[in-house]
């Protein structure tokens, strides 16, 4: 089923930097940051919506910490931890929060750059924008709370 244009969605998605809110998805967008401390400000537009959602992209790291990656490890940690306490809040209001977890991203540009070269563990950045769409919309309406796996 199609939904009408006129019907407002609210989408937010962000890094554990930086935070995008993007209001209709095709309308105006507005840097906030950092991350963390601005998720709950958002519960009230993504209930009040009844259809909002919330989607971060973060890392495997977040819960495969290595010594070299400790601070971004932890970061990620942070946001996910926010993220998935959104979703708790969430429940039952039609809004979502969502985790998509990458381990690197691949890009035409990349390809091309380097023509032969395998990224066995990238995600193909087409692949995490139809991975995106799909929360986006309103097939995903049940998932909420997720950690989605984008990498091998």
């Amino acid at each position: 089923m199609t939904e009408p244009w006129t019907r407002r969605r609210f989408v937010f998605a962000c890094t554990a930097w930086s935070l995008l809110l993007l209001y209709p998805v095709s309308g105006l967008a507005q840097d906030a940051d950092p991350a963390v401390a601005r998720i709950r400000a958002f519960y009230d537009a993504l209930t009040r919506s009844g259809h909002g959602r919330f989607v971060i992209m973060s890392a495997k790291q977040a819960v495969m910490p290595t010594t070299d990656n400790a601070a971004y490890a932890a970061a990620k940690a942070a946001a996910e931890a926010w993220t998935l306490a959104l979703a708790d809040e969430l429940a039952g209001t039609g809004a979502t929060a969502n985790i998509l977890v990458v381990n690197a991203i691949l890009t035409a540009r990349m390809q091309a750059e380097n023509p032969g070269k395998e990224y066995p563990s990238f995600t193909h950045a087409d692949d995490l924008a139809a991975a995106i769409a799909f929360v986006l919309g309103d097939h995903a309406a049940r998932m909420n709370g997720k950690r989605i796996r984008l990498h091998p």
